[in-house]
């Protein structure tokens, strides 16, 4: 898949959030798959989205396909840190995900390197200020 073709299937994954030909593509075939564009197709759908509050909806959506899919936390972090995005893009796509989910998939150690110790805690705790309540 080419650069072109990555930025257009972002695109339209926005074009029609919960639904339709692109949000399959991106969730079922790309993330449920781990294929090798994944990370590129992530970082693509941060530069196209229509608001950094947006981003959080790449975590309730792609990234935990990816996991559902049957990706462990230790791989689920190799391909954020692929995508090449900065920390506070990733703990913003994080967001998305449930605190208990995090905790679950081990991100406390899988995300060392790639957030700040403040960022990890503050995904994986449901009560801090901004984050929605666990499972």
């Amino acid at each position: 898949m080419d650069d072109e073709a990555v930025r257009e299937l972002a695109k339209a994954y926005w074009s029609e959030p919960g639904g339709g030909d692109a949000w399959g593509e991106v969730t079922s075939d790309h993330a449920h798959g781990n294929t090798p564009e994944l990370p590129r197709i992530l970082a693509a759908l941060v530069a196209s989205a229509p608001s950094e509050q947006s981003w959080s909806t790449i975590g309730t959506g792609p990234v935990e396909s990816l996991h559902y899919g049957g990706a462990t936390g230790a791989e689920i972090a190799t391909v954020l840190r692929a995508t090449g995005l900065p920390a506070n893009t990733l703990t913003g796509i994080l967001k998305g995900m449930w605190p208990d989910l995090l905790e679950e998939l081990g991100m406390r150690v899988h995300l060392r390197g790639l957030l700040s110790t403040a960022q990890i805690d503050w995904l994986l705790d449901a009560s801090a200020p901004g984050r929605s309540g666990s499972l």
